[in-house]
């Protein structure tokens, strides 16, 4: 996958702040760190996302979703 420019401007600004407080081992350390950072936002965002959608009424119980699943894949016998 291609990296756009928002994306290297956010590395940009990581390796410069990583930089300032500690410094790193190597480049590859550097990208790692970077990496792992983007992948925790995207999991607190989706988090978020659901408890959101919780409170606004917009998801069932567990119970409820694993029968309609079973439903419409034939497993209601």
């Amino acid at each position: 996958m291609a990296i756009t420019k928002a994306e290297l401007q956010d590395f940009h600004q990581f390796a410069g702040e990583r930089l300032e407080r500690n410094g790193v081992q190597s480049l590859h350390e550097l990208v790692s760190e970077w990496e792992a950072a983007r992948e925790h936002q995207r999991s607190v965002a989706a988090i978020r996302e659901s408890v959101a959608q919780h409170r606004a009424g917009l998801s069932l119980p567990v119970e409820e979703t694993f029968a309609e699943v079973r439903r419409k894949l034939g497993w209601d016998a």
